[in-house]
């Protein structure tokens, strides 16, 4: 998404140089065209894009919305019951995302039902890709895996 707000300040740029040009080359009818539609164009998609890259700040958010990565328990501290019924802890995690390089978090997380975590153990995170500070335990624990290796898998099963 940050792609598009740099493409849009270039069209931005592009088109005021353009149409500058037009009117010093005395066409000032294609300059005022190319300032309007080319700097238009870029504005647009600068105003556009820019709340697509606002952090997911909600736990309900990012259920809904975070991207699922397989993650490993590296440390587990201060696990506590709040006055509500929800237990938490201070987790830390090594996050292995799909087709992404690994990250190493540590939040204080949500215990999802009766589960109790332990060191070494493998869970799924649903993160935020644009702050992937935030992480949320899912409350199942699956393999993440990118279509391609599901097909691998499953070939390898057909055929063996």
């Amino acid at each position: 998404m940050k792609m598009t707000v740099y493409a849009g300040w270039l069209m931005i740029v592009v088109g005021i140089v353009i149409g500058i040009g037009g009117f010093v080359a005395g066409q000032p009818l294609f300059g005022a065209i190319m300032i309007v539609s080319l700097a238009g164009a870029g504005a647009f998609m600068v105003w556009l894009a820019s709340g697509w890259d606002e952090p997911l700040d909600d736990a309900q958010d990012l259920y809904k919305y975070g991207r699922p990565a397989n993650a490993v328990v590296t440390a587990i501290q201060d696990e506590q019951v709040r006055p509500d019924g929800t237990r938490t802890a201070k987790v830390s995690l090594q996050v292995s995302p799909v087709n992404e390089s690994e990250f190493k978090t540590t939040r204080v997380l949500a215990l999802p039902g009766s589960r109790s975590l332990s060191v070494g153990e493998r869970v799924t995170v649903k993160f935020d890709p644009n702050s992937r500070k935030n992480v949320v335990l899912e409350e199942k624990t699956y393999e993440v895996e990118d279509s391609i290796a599901v097909a691998r898998r499953q070939m390898k099963a057909s055929l063996g």
